[in-house]
């Protein structure tokens, strides 16, 4: 099933996943996430036509990763400068997104430049992955 990027309830979701396929570089570069929000759902993101990641990770902390603040933009400094970069090269990267993650427990950013971001939900879990109060 493919599920909305913004109807996705992103706040405190578990971050379990996050690859980078290069196996066929400039023909298929993807970024993927999996997640499980606080209902037990879980969902697999595939960042599809990605043109830059910027990933600032912190480790070590032994505690689950959750999504603090999701954003998604069509404008931003990053874009800006990814699509002057390749303006030289006629690729037009007008319809390329931002997606941005902010995590609560490292405070980690995940900051991914890419045309689309296709979700599959992959399962449902009967409880959420931690007890609210």
């Amino acid at each position: 099933m493919s599920e909305s990027f913004d109807d996705i309830q992103w706040h405190d979701a578990s971050l379990k996943l996050l690859g980078i396929d290069r196996g066929q570089p400039g023909i298929r570069d993807e970024i993927s996430m999996e997640i499980v929000d606080v209902n037990g759902t879980a969902y697999t993101l595939v960042f599809t036509d990605c043109y830059e990641a910027h990933l600032a990770l912190s480790f070590g902390v032994t505690a689950e990763e959750t999504v603090r603040d999701v954003r998604r933009s069509s404008q931003s400094d990053s874009l800006e400068s990814m699509r002057i970069k390749w303006v030289r090269t006629d690729v037009d990267l007008s319809d390329v997104q931002q997606f941005e993650f902010e995590t609560n427990s490292t405070a980690s950013v995940i900051r991914i430049l890419a045309r689309a971001c296709v979700i599959t939900r992959t399962r449902a879990t009967p409880q959420a992955h931690r007890d609210l109060p």
